[in-house]
């Protein structure tokens, strides 16, 4: 599971427990890729965001990233410690804003391409 470590800090005190077993990511990472699949496979069920103009897709990505970014930040600058689950939480969210936004450029390119 070496090749993780370039996706995920992998901190075992950050990672989520399943039973007696550790996850080999943290709960953010967790989160967030859990999120981008989601959010692919969300935009089959949501359509109608095909038709969102540029900056609508833009508003809605500051705004599902705000959250994690408030948290590692003041986690990072302050004595704050965030917990697991806040952290899967704001992972979650971002990842699915990234996997609809993902989705939507592609389908995007190739209806502008295609």
């Amino acid at each position: 599971m070496s090749f993780l470590r370039y996706v995920c800090h992998q901190k075992p005190r950050r990672c989520l427990k399943l039973g007696p077993w550790r996850m080999p990511i943290c709960a953010r990472c967790t989160g967030f890729y859990s999120g981008l699949v989601l959010g692919c496979v969300a935009f089959a069920i949501w359509r109608y965001f095909i038709e969102l103009p540029w900056w609508a897709l833009t508003i809605i990505i500051l705004a599902s990233i705000a959250p994690m970014a408030v948290d590692g930040l003041t986690q990072l600058m302050t004595e704050r410690e965030s917990n697991n689950a806040l952290r899967l939480i704001t992972g979650l969210l971002a990842g699915l804003a990234m996997g609809l936004c993902a989705v939507y450029l592609a389908v995007s390119l190739f209806l502008m391409f295609g």
